[in-house]
């Protein structure tokens, strides 16, 4: 059998770090109406820093370059983080993040902006005024529903909710284990079956797997895999031809 080989294409850095921004982190990317590539990351002092916001960049994939960043997300004297851009291919491109309204993860609340292509961009909505969702993962569009991956940083577990008209539904499961599970990545098996994959909440261990076989109202109790996981981030995307690609940190 042949392994599937990822090819990798040498392009101009969209971002360097500088003494404006020291650190960046979190990326995110989507394909923006028009065919560009749209990424966004959060960079600041720190992380969880009062200057900390989200910045954006556009690729041209013929020229192979990216555009300068331009600040997308910058609330005056919080921490802005966790970006999650989306389009479904027809409506408008969306941003997902968080923004912390205290020191700590915890204490943040989950927002909203939209765009209709990518450049051109309105103003922020809030989608959950109670303080400790996150956002992490992009929406999974299957079944005739969208559904947005979240997680609870009070408790380290893992739900879902419905996306419709910009508008956040009802949260649909609770998935964790003793140490936590976070930041969850949907893909579609076919039939109201939908695999989640999940980030554990401590080092030396495993990513974990979830599954919903009635389009994500409820989950099974995770179990771990075999792939090793060191307390970092991750992502899942079913591919046209049905492979499933994941791309982790393969260290425990």
């Amino acid at each position: 059998m042949t392994r599937p080989v990822l090819r990798l294409v040498a392009t101009r850095d969209a971002f360097r770090c500088s003494s404006r921004w020291p650190m960046c982190h979190c990326t995110t990317a989507s394909v923006l109406p028009g065919g560009q590539i749209g990424a966004a990351w959060y960079a600041g002092t720190y992380e969880r820093a009062p200057d900390e916001a989200i910045l954006y960049a556009r690729f041209d994939p013929e020229a192979l370059i990216w555009g300068a960043p331009t600040v997308l997300v910058d609330t005056p004297g919080k921490a802005d983080g966790n970006p999650v851009l989306w389009w479904d291919g027809a409506g408008p491109v969306w941003l997902f993040y968080v923004t912390i309204f205290g020191l700590h993860w915890h204490e943040c609340k989950v927002f909203a902006a939209a765009s209709p292509d990518g450049v051109l961009w309105g103003p922020p909505t809030i989608l959950r005024e109670e303080c400790g969702w996150m956002t992490r993962a992009r929406p999974l569009q299957a079944d005739g529903q969208v559904l947005l991956p979240l997680y609870d940083e009070r408790d380290w577990s893992a739900h879902v909710a419905t996306w419709r008209d910009g508008k956040m539904g009802p949260r649909w499961g609770h998935v964790t284990m003793p140490r936590g599970l976070i930041q969850p990545s949907l893909v579609p098996l076919g039939g109201g079956r939908i695999g989640m994959y999940l980030r554990p909440g401590s080092p030396g261990g495993s990513i974990w797997y979830s599954e919903s076989n009635d389009g994500g109202m409820t989950w099974a109790y995770p179990s771990p895999t075999a792939l090793p996981n060191p307390n970092s981030g991750l992502d899942a995307v079913r591919l046209r031809s049905g492979l499933l690609v994941l791309a982790y940190n393969d260290s425990p």
